[in-house]
């Protein structure tokens, strides 16, 4: 079509195949032109790596939502991975219908059913799409076809559900206790190999146990406590503290104040913050760098390798399945007789569905704070 003259040769077994081959190719020739030429034999993992990647990194999103789709996008490479026991899926391979349903509910069974849904987002708009533009495939089949990502053990009434469930007072105080008595030094040995050292092991126990307190006192969802920098943190007097969600943070698009109902882990976050170099470093950054975000994967795995540690130290069962949700569920739930529906929601940041389409300004804090620590106090009494 660019009105270059290229040669090609094309072989097979028979007059045919050599003829049907040199056809596919003289048409994907015409089609790329002086661009890239992907053919649909190529790897669909290459494919990823190389457009939609860079597609995502470049795109206008929210910081949040960018990091979010990278990982749903990595989650969607070792996907295909595992679903082919060869080299990988190729193009016209790993984009039929069974293949995008196999690769979903993979990452489904190894993520999550909400991991899921992130996965079939970013390969429906940053894979399929991109490649109906580039002539790979006729449609997206994503747009059209509907994925059940429900597992079998997902209506098996004796599986134990991960997310809508709340602690009790007396196991939520037993944890929060026992993540400030725990030494992130204890129990870390040196590695025999790796690029990282025994500093390293200990900055990632550390920032464990740390984002999990950060968690427990404060009810940010995970992504929002990774994300914030020391200019989202405002110190006050006597041990208080108040974490500012901007709306480009928050995934509810909703500004909040929300305040760190615990003095401990207040007193916790004043001492990382006089170790750290930069008011925009990352209050719980990445272990080797706090100027730059935790990987989200890796953060996830360590969240989920101390909350089984806890659960088999305190003897709380819910801990072998809960995850970072839990600590939502559990404050909400905590101070449901205390404080206010209205005021409840816009402190969680919960979506207008949840609440009953209704927020408030959280900036005056004190009856969370009236409401959580009488609660507490009172537990420490008994």
């Amino acid at each position: 079509m660019d009105g270059r003259l290229l040669n090609r040769r094309s072989q097979g077994k028979t007059i045919g195949i050599a003829r049907a081959r040199a056809r596919k190719t003289a048409t994907e020739l015409l089609r790329a032109g002086d661009q890239k030429t992907w053919k649909t034999t190529d790897l669909i993992n290459d494919y990823i790596v190389k457009v939609s990647i860079p597609s995502i990194e470049a795109s206008n999103l929210r910081k949040n939502t960018k990091l979010r789709y990278l990982a749903a996008i990595k989650q969607v490479i070792a996907a295909y991975k595992t679903s082919q026991n060869t080299k990988g899926y190729t193009i016209a391979g790993g984009t039929t219908f069974k293949a995008l349903e196999s690769v979903l509910r993979a990452v489904a069974r190894e993520h999550g059913k909400e991991s899921a849904h992130h996965a079939r987002t970013v390969l429906s708009k940053y894979v399929l799409q991109s490649m109906v533009r580039d002539q790979l495939v006729e449609n997206n089949l994503l747009l059209k076809e509907s994925i059940d990502l429900n597992l079998p053990e997902d209506d098996n009434d004796a599986a134990t559900p991960r997310g809508g469930h709340a602690l009790t007072l007396p196991q939520y105080a037993s944890i929060v206790q026992k993540l400030l008595s725990i030494v992130p030094e204890d129990g870390i040995s040196k590695p025999k190999q790796g690029r990282f050292g025994l500093e390293d092991r200990i900055a990632k126990r550390r920032n464990t146990i740390d984002v999990t307190l950060l968690q427990a006192a404060t009810g940010l969802r995970i992504g929002e406590a990774n994300a914030i920098t020391w200019k989202n943190i405002r110190f006050g007097e006597r041990s208080q503290a108040t974490v500012h969600i901007s709306k480009a943070l928050s995934k509810t698009h909703k500004m909040r104040d929300v305040p760190v109902l615990i003095p401990a882990v207040v007193e916790r976050l004043q001492a990382r913050k006089r170790a750290s170099s930069s008011s925009s470093d990352y209050v719980i950054g990445s272990p080797t760098d706090a100027s730059k975000i935790w990987d989200a994967r890796n953060c996830s795995k360590s969240i989920a390798n101390l909350y089984c540690e806890l659960a088999d130290e305190l003897n709380i069962e819910l801990l072998k399945t809960a995850r970072s949700h839990v600590w939502r569920a559990t404050l909400n739930t905590m101070l449901l007789g205390s404080v206010p529906e209205i005021i409840r929601a816009a402190y969680f940041g919960h979506t207008q569905e949840v609440n009953r389409d209704s927020y408030t300004d959280t900036t005056n804090v004190a009856p969370m704070l009236q409401a959580f620590n009488q609660l507490f106090l009172q537990l420490s009494a008994s």
